[in-house]
């Protein structure tokens, strides 16, 4: 065996640069706050699309509903526009994922900032905008 020591397994106790274990896990964090920050802004993007032109018509679907049902429960209301967003949600967000974990695996700006001071505060904004999503959706009235 030899003595010498692999500069990345040391512990750097200099701030302003990381060791290699260290700056890795900074970039991979950063990575993900890429790949899910522009998932979740592409299917606003798509959303707000759909919610703009999506109408289409339920009268017939209340019409069968009617003829299906047991009277008394004829207070049917389907949602064609909240189970299109569903769908298209599903597959927006993992597609989305893939495609900005991708783009952010080849941006050299995220090693940059993996490197400074500025990766604990962006990374600290993350996780609360992480925590204000969950707030505002179990805080939201049930229409």
């Amino acid at each position: 065996m030899s003595d010498k020591v692999d500069p990345a397994h040391t512990m750097n106790t200099s701030d302003t640069a990381p060791d290699g274990h260290a700056l890795w896990l900074k970039e991979a964090l950063l990575k993900w706050i890429c790949a899910i920050g522009g998932s979740i802004s592409l299917y606003v993007l798509v959303a707000a699309i759909i919610e703009k032109t999506y109408h289409p018509s339920i009268a017939g679907s209340m019409a069968k509903a009617q003829q299906l049902l047991v009277s008394g429960t004829a207070n049917v209301l389907p949602e064609p526009v909240e189970a299109m967003l569903f769908r298209v949600g599903i597959v927006i967000l993992f597609f989305g994922m893939l495609l900005f974990y991708g783009l952010a695996q080849k941006a050299r700006w995220i090693t940059r900032l993996a490197k400074t001071s500025w990766y604990l505060p962006v990374a600290l904004i993350s996780v609360l905008a992480v925590i204000a999503l969950f707030y505002f959706d179990f805080a939201a009235l049930n229409p």
